[in-house]
């Protein structure tokens, strides 16, 4: 997707400078922008990572995170992300100021932290629900931290290493489980009278987890998939 395939054009697009998480400080910025966005010069702000369209019909409905052109900062040779000295403000982009109170090392976080609450909203979790968090590194924790607000019936967390499985349980998680020690499937299996888990997060990165998902979430359970793949997820033809 990102760099082209042969029969595609890439994502992509150079030259970039890449950081589409980031926040910065407004060193200019003139009358009308600022009376419009309620900003200032040497006002803290966090940008969101997509710099909508406003035009098409995702924009519309409200869904610009959807757009089809799909402008990210970082990725295209007109967007520059945080790792550029100096980034230009589309009029179209969302930004926010920073509260006074917030630490840069914490306002850092907003962007990410977003997409983890997102994830957590699409998966429409009750105080019912037992729900699986399967990647326990940044994101992870954060959709665990926005998961604890939902009061499901269980947290789960699954997780390779030991020292994220112990961040999980600091931030919420009232199980953990290292799928490399412990049966994960049967251990959930054991948790739900053999039903599965209502909610599965899918957030490691690695096509595994996917499959991992589908076999432990019970029937009409809900199946959320955050991250994003180096390689395909599902067999092909010849089954690799």
């Amino acid at each position: 997707m990102f760099w082209g395939d042969g029969n595609s054009p890439p994502y992509l697009e150079t030259p970039a400078i890449g950081g589409h998480e980031f926040v910065g400080i407004v060193v200019e910025i003139d009358e009308a922008a600022s009376a419009t966005r309620g900003l200032a010069l040497g006002d803290r702000v966090a940008v969101e990572q997509i710099a909508p369209c406003g035009q098409c019909r995702y924009c519309r409905n409200g869904q610009y995170s959807l757009y089809k052109k799909h402008d990210v900062f970082g990725f295209k040779y007109y967007l520059n992300g945080g790792f550029a000295e100096y980034a230009v403000m589309p009029e179209t982009a969302r930004i926010y100021k920073i509260p006074d109170q917030m630490p840069l090392t914490d306002a850092v976080l907003i962007e990410p932290y977003a997409c983890a609450y997102h994830a957590v909203e699409r998966a429409l979790i009750t105080n019912s629900d037992m729900l699986v968090i399967s990647g326990c590194g940044p994101l992870g924790l954060g959709m665990i931290t926005a998961a604890k607000l939902k009061n499901p019936a269980a947290i789960v967390a699954l997780d390779l290493f030991d020292e994220r499985l112990a961040h999980a349980k600091e931030f919420g998680a009232d199980i953990v489980i290292n799928p490399s020690k412990t049966n994960a499937m049967e251990e959930i299996l054991s948790l739900t009278e053999g039903y599965g888990c209502d909610v599965y997060i899918e957030a490691t990165g690695h096509p595994s987890g996917v499959k991992q998902g589908l076999e432990m979430i019970r029937k009409m359970g809900r199946f959320i998939e955050f991250s994003v793949f180096g390689c395909q997820a599902t067999a092909d033809k010849d089954g690799v």
